[in-house]
């Protein structure tokens, strides 16, 4: 095996393949050992985690972590945006009561995700029969490279009882997409 070591390919700059760098059908460019560096906007990662639809049910009106929803992830930049998104079914019975969410990175001092206080809401003024079907997405620079658990926190405002048991065969998943800036 030979080493080519070169500072810049460039392809040729008019004709039928102007600006391509071409690999032959049956060929493959390898940088499994290396670094492809992202244009802005290009997505860097995907992490996900799965979990069933049956995280249990509460009465706090103080800030806790609804259970398994949560990603790991590794930013590879410290300045990514990092997209959260999930969906899940849950429900209140207490008219006048709510949710509101956060996302928190539980390996960093429980730092919020996203820049406003809360991410989302749900249950507001609902029948309390109503199982409300709730996404959640956010978004945030990542601020490290180090490993952050990103988990969704909740808290009852104005009573009631959530419950968030549709369905244990009910599978969710929650994705996290880092993007280069």
């Amino acid at each position: 095996m030979s080493t080519l070591t070169v500072q810049t390919l460039q392809a040729p700059t008019s004709g039928a393949n102007a600006n391509k760098v071409i690999i032959p059908s049956g060929h493959t460019l390898d940088a499994s050992a290396g670094t492809i560096a992202p244009s802005v906007g290009q997505i860097v990662q995907v992490q996900r985690n799965e979990y069933s639809n049956n995280m249990g049910n509460s009465t706090s009106s103080s800030s806790i972590a609804v259970s398994g929803v949560y990603v790991d992830i590794t930013p590879v930049y410290n300045d990514s945006l990092l997209v959260w998104d999930t969906a899940f079914y849950c429900q209140l019975n207490d008219t006048d009561g709510h949710l509101r969410y956060v996302l928190k990175d539980t390996n960093n001092s429980d730092a919020k995700l996203h820049s406003n206080t809360y991410c989302g809401v749900s249950n507001y003024q609902l029948l309390t029969s109503t199982w409300e079907n709730v996404s959640i997405r956010a978004s945030g620079v990542s601020g490290t490279t180090s490993t952050m658990r990103l988990q969704l926190f909740f808290q009852i405002v104005a009573g009631g009882t959530i419950d968030f048991g549709w369905s244990s065969g009910d599978q969710r998943v929650v994705t996290v997409m880092e993007i280069a800036q």
